[in-house]
Parts: structure tokens; C-alpha cells; sequence
């Protein structure tokens, strides 16, 4: 008998509906088992999310409006998320990547240079 394998929960934080399109076909691409993905759209929408502990990674847009993710990230770390985020941007800024690190991200991704 086959083992039934849950799906992986991703949330992605994202205020862009044309970047969070991408991200769910780039999923759906790399992916070879089942996923559930689900999509907020600013900051306390996400803290709320990541508080839930429900999720198994998290794909957080760098620039939220006019929220920070690395302090989305900061945030969700001290309250005790510990999910796999990966902080994702539109360019690859050495200070980024290491406010991101130091925030406790998973991983750091350029948005148009992503592959499945």
C-alpha cells in the first residue's frame, strides 16, 4: 500500500499578485510532490501566519508597501517560527543578503533569477 505524503504548506508573503503568480508556477514546476500554497499580502497578515506554526516554508518578499520583510523575519524568529523563510528581492544587494542571514532567513532568492 502507498504512503499517502502530506503536502508541504507554503505561505507566501508577497503584495504583488503578478510575483506571487510566478512564485506559485515556479512550485508547481520544481515540486514532485503535493504542496498547499497560501498567499498574504502584508505584514501583520504574515506574523499572524507565521505565529500559527501550520507551515513548512515561507517565501517573504524583502519589500512589503511599506513594511520591511527582514523585520517581518526578525519578528516571527523572536516570537518562535521555525519554519524554513526564504527572504525573496528584485536585486542581489550584499547588505540585503546579510540582513537576511543575520535575521535568521533560511535563504536568500532574486526574483527573475529563480528556477525551478
Amino acid at each position: 500500500m502507498a504512503e499517502l505524503v502530506p503536502p508541504t504548506r507554503v505561505l507566501i508573503v508577497d503584495d504583488e499578485d503578478d510575483e506571487v503568480l510566478i512564485a506559485r508556477a515556479l512550485l508547481a514546476e520544481a515540486t514532485g510532490g503535493p504542496y498547499r500554497v497560501e498567499h498574504v499580502r502584508t505584514a501583520p497578515e504574515a506574523l499572524a501566519r507565521l505565529a500559527a506554526d501550520e507551515l513548512d516554508v515561507c517565501l517573504l518578499d524583502h519589500r512589503l508597501g511599506e513594511s520591511d520583510g527582514i523585520e517581518v523575519l526578525r519578528q516571527a524568529r523572536a516570537a518562535g517560527a521555525d519554519m524554513a523563510i526564504l527572504i525573496l528581492t528584485t536585486a542581489s544587494e550584499h547588505d540585503v543578503d546579510v540582513a537576511a542571514s543575520e535575521a535568521g532567513a533560511d535563504d536568500y532568492l532574486v526574483k527573475g533569477r529563480i528556477d525551478a
